[in-house]
């Protein structure tokens, strides 16, 4: 209501101005071009101030607007009459300079303001990765968790075709007899080992000593690969027992996964877990 009604007024006295000057035997153009910019500077000001907080470019422009209206008078009024008219060219430009510096401030508050709001965008990022990161992998060894396999299923399995099961026999006795350190230490080395041979977007802890991996050979010499992934860990008694499934599309992941256990329940049954370390 405030900003109408000084809008109305700005253009009632450039109405008055105007039709004053035409009045006048020496009319010029150039006075009603000059009352025209001043009813357009000031009405940007009014339309600005309930939005503005910048009070120097709110200056400026107050300065601006001044040197206009006085460089409007002296069309009419002589500076011998009224002497301040002589400040008309310095108010404008002292105005110009004011508000080319408030704008200046401005656009250095803003960009420090952008600043630091790129780097809170920035930190959250970081910070949801990182959620994204620890909800779906296993803090100690660093590969996906039972989340993340169960999550990732369908979209590995189609890219590879047979899964492991592998479970580590006598991990509990080893854990007691040298302590949770080298418990940690073993699941670490095993699962490096796991990365090494399936890729670390393959192999997954999905329990305490229970680990799965996908590969996309089904002719894995199962001899071997045991051999490969206790290669850092034998020496502390512990064995191996692994199963596996061949992924289908068609078939739950739980069922795959389910299958999977118990091929590797079969192989625990089966063969006589090795207790001493391997000699070199």
């Amino acid at each position: 209501m405030v900003v109408r009604g000084l809008l109305v007024l700005i253009w009632l006295i450039v109405a008055l101005f105007t039709v004053w000057k035409f009045n006048q035997p020496d009319f010029y153009w150039d006075t009603f071009e000059e009352i025209f910019w001043f009813g357009l500077t000031t009405s940007l000001i009014a339309l600005s101030l309930p939005h503005f907080k910048n009070k120097l470019l709110l200056f400026g422009w107050a300065l601006y607007c001044a040197g206009l209206l006085l460089d409007i008078t002296d069309d009419f009024i002589s500076d011998a009459t009224f002497p301040l008219l002589v400040l008309d060219t310095s108010l404008k430009n002292i105005g110009f300079l004011i508000t080319c510096y408030g704008m200046f401030a401005m656009i250095l508050t803003k960009r420090s303001v952008i600043g630091l709001l790129n780097q809170e965008i920035e930190q959250r990022q970081k910070l949801e990765a990182q959620l994204r990161y620890e909800a779906n992998h296993d803090p100690l060894t660093q590969i996906g968790n039972r989340k993340a396999c169960f999550e990732t299923f369908n979209d590995v399995s189609n890219k590879k075709s047979l899964l492991f099961y592998f479970d580590l026999d006598d991990f509990k006795h080893a854990n007691d007899k040298y302590g949770h350190h080298v418990g940690d230490n073993i699941l670490k080395a095993f699962s490096t080992s796991l990365v090494k041979e399936f890729g670390d977007a393959f192999c997954f802890r999905i329990g305490g000593d229970e680990f799965v991996a996908f590969a996309d050979n089904t002719h894995v010499d199962v001899s071997v690969l045991r051999d490969l992934l206790l290669e850092h860990i034998f020496e502390y008694g512990v064995g191996l027992s692994i199963g596996t499934a061949e992924t289908n599309p068609q078939e739950q992941p739980d069922t795959i996964v389910q299958r999977a256990d118990s091929s590797m329940y079969s192989d625990k049954a089966s063969k006589i877990v090795r207790t001493r370390p391997r000699q070199n």
